[in-house]
C-alpha cells in the first residue's frame, strides 16, 4: 500500500495537472473562437443587409432616372400651358406611370410634381388612399426646397399608407429647344417622384436577429431612426462620450474580412460590439450585442470539455490505479508472500503470474531459485544423514531411526532384531593395500549386505536417495570405519 500512495502523489498529479491546464487552454480557445464566430456573424449578416438594401435603392434610382429622360415625361414636362398638358399628353404620361408600376411592384406611387409641391399627376393602384394634392407643407418638400436641383432620396411614413416608404424626387431641369436658344439656361420644370413600399427592408432586418441579445438599428445620416428591433436595453445613445469605446478589439481577420469598424462599448447591460455599415442615400445600419452572448456559446462549450475532461482525469486515473494494482502491487504482494514462506523453510512456494511482462520473467527466476533452493535443501539433507562413500545411511540417522523403531514397536507391540557387523582385519587391508582398496572393499561389502536381505529386511539400498522422514523400520547404516548395523 506504501506504493500505491507514492502513485497517489506522484502520477495523479502529473495527469490531472496537465489535463487541467489543457482544460483551461482549450477554454481560452473557445473564448476566443466564439468571440470571432460573433463578429463573424455579425459582418456576414450586416454585409448581405447592406448588399440587399443597396440593390433594391440602387434599382430605384436607375428606375426613376430612366423614367426621367423617357420623352413621353420630358415633353409633357416641357408643356406650360395647363389645359394642352392635360388634355393632350397626361393620359399618355399616366399609361407611361401604369407599365412602369407593373413593371417594379414595389412602387406604391408614380407622380409629377410642380416646382411649387403642387401635385400635377398621379398613379397609384386603385386600392392606394391619396390624401392630398398640394404637398408643399410635407417633410420631404421641406427638405427638397432645400436643394432643388438635387436628387433627394429618403425615407418618411407614409401619410396615406401608415407605414414607412422610400420617396425618389429626381429633378427635371430642360430647356425647351422648340422656344427657348441654346444660351437659356435650364430650368426646373418639375419632379419626377416615386413612392416604394420597403416592407421587405423591414423583414430583412427583423430577419437578421438571432437571438434577444442582438439589437439593429437602420438610421439615417442624423441618426434618426427608421426602423430598429431587437433588445432595447442594447440601444446605445448618440451621446457616448461617458461609455469606455474600443476600437477593433479582434485584431487579425475572420474569413479573411479585416475587422475594421468594430467597437467594444462599456454599456450597462455589459460590454456590447457594435458594427456599422453605410448604405447609399446616407443610410446605415447599426449592429449590437453582447460580449457576453460569445462567453455563453464558449460557457456551454466549456462545461462540456469540463465534463469530458473530469471523466477522462477520472478514467485514467482508475486505469493507472487498477494497471498498478492488477500489473505490480499484486504481483508484488505474491513475491512477498512467497519470501516469507521460503525464510520460514517452505520451499514449495510457486508463483504464477500469467502475464508476458518483465514481472513474469522475475516470478519464473523467482520458481527457478526455489526450485534450485528445494533441490539443494535435499542434498543437504541427504548428505547429513548418509555416508558419503556407501550411500548407505549414516550414525545420526541411525540413530533418530533407532529410537523411532523402537516407540513404534513398543507402541504395537511388536519385535524387532538389531544386527552390528564389521569387517575382520580391515585395518591391515586399509594398511598394506592403500586407502583407496579399503574404500573399494567397503563399497562392496555395503553392497553385498544389502543384496542378501530381502525387501522387508532393508527399505535402503546403497544407491538410493532417501529422505529422513520416509524412512521406515528396516535400515541398514555404516556407523563409521568398518562397522555397520542392520535393523
Amino acid at each position: 500500500m506504501h506504493l500505491q500512495r507514492q502513485f497517489n502523489l506522484v502520477v495523479i498529479p502529473l495527469v490531472v495537472v496537465p489535463l487541467l491546464i489543457l482544460g483551461w487552454l482549450a477554454y481560452g480557445y473557445l473564448l476566443e473562437s466564439e468571440r470571432n464566430k460573433l463578429v463573424s456573424i455579425m459582418h456576414s449578416d450586416i454585409t448581405n443587409l447592406k448588399q440587399k438594401i443597396n440593390i433594391e435603392f440602387t434599382q430605384a434610382q436607375s428606375n426613376i432616372e430612366l423614367l426621367a429622360s423617357d420623352g413621353i415625361m420630358t415633353r409633357y414636362a416641357l408643356i406650360e400651358d395647363e389645359y394642352s398638358r392635360y388634355n393632350l399628353y397626361q393620359k399618355g404620361l399616366i399609361s407611361r406611370f401604369k407599365s412602369y408600376q407593373y413593371a417594379f411592384p414595389l412602387y406604391q406611387e408614380i407622380r409629377y410634381i410642380l416646382p411649387d409641391g403642387y401635385e400635377d399627376s398621379h398613379w397609384s393602384k386603385s386600392n392606394y388612399n391619396n390624401t392630398s394634392d398640394e404637398e408643399n407643407l410635407s417633410l420631404w418638400y421641406k427638405k427638397l426646397i432645400k436643394n432643388p436641383n438635387k436628387i433627394l432620396n429618403i425615407i418618411l411614413l407614409n401619410p396615406d399608407t401608415g407605414s414607412k416608404s422610400l420617396y425618389s424626387f429626381y429633378p427635371l431641369i430642360l430647356r425647351n429647344i422648340n422656344t427657348e436658344d441654346s444660351n437659356t439656361p435650364k430650368k426646373l420644370r418639375g419632379y419626377l417622384a416615386t413612392t416604394m413600399k420597403i416592407d421587405w427592408l423591414k423583414k430583412q432586418l427583423e430577419s437578421s436577429l438571432i437571438d434577444e441579445d442582438y439589437y439593429i438599428v437602420f438610421s439615417d445620416k442624423d441618426d434618426e431612426v427608421v426602423f430598429s428591433f431587437g433588445n432595447e436595453k442594447l440601444n446605445i445613445d448618440k451621446d457616448t462620450n461617458n461609455n469606455s469605446i474600443e476600437e477593433n478589439p479582434i485584431k487579425g481577420s475572420i474569413n479573411g474580412v479585416y475587422n475594421s469598424g468594430i467597437k467594444l462599448i462599456n454599456h450597462n447591460e455589459g460590454k456590447i460590439y457594435q458594427l456599422q455599415e453605410k448604405t447609399i442615400f446616407g443610410y446605415k445600419i447599426v449592429y449590437n450585442t453582447l460580449q457576453s452572448h460569445a462567453h455563453s456559446k464558449a460557457n456551454e462549450l466549456a462545461t462540456t470539455i469540463l465534463i469530458i475532461t473530469l471523466s477522462s482525469i477520472l478514467l485514467t486515473v482508475l486505469a493507472l490505479i487498477s494497471l498498478l494494482r492488477f500489473s505490480v502491487i499484486q504481483p508484488l504482494n505474491k513475491l512477498a508472500i512467497a519470501s516469507k514462506d521460503i525464510s520460514e523453510g517452505h520451499l514449495t512456494s510457486q508463483i504464477d503470474l500469467h502475464s508476458c511482462d518483465e514481472l513474469n520473467d522475475i516470478s519464473q527466476g523467482f520458481n527457478g531459485m526455489v526450485n534450485s533452493l528445494s533441490e539443494n535443501d535435499e542434498k543437504i539433507r541427504y548428505i547429513a544423514y548418509h555416508d558419503s562413500l556407501t550411500q548407505l545411511p549414516n550414525r545420526r540417522m541411525f540413530h533418530y531411526l533407532l529410537a523411532n523403531t523402537i516407540a513404534s514397536t513398543d507402541r504395537h507391540k511388536d519385535q524387532m532384531a538389531l544386527f552390528f557387523l564389521d569387517i575382520d582385519n580391515f585395518k591391515t587391508i586399509n594398511d598394506s593395500l592403500g586407502h583407496d582398496i579399503g574404500d573399494k572393499l567397503l563399497i562392496l561389502f555395503s553392497q553385498r549386505v544389502a543384496s542378501c536381505l530381502r525387501e522387508e529386511d532393508s527399505m535402503v539400498q546403497p544407491d538410493q536417495e532417501i529422505q529422513i522422514d520416509d524412512i521406515e523400520n528396516e535400515l541398514i547404516a555404516r556407523l563409521g570405519g568398518d562397522e555397520f548395523t542392520i535393523v
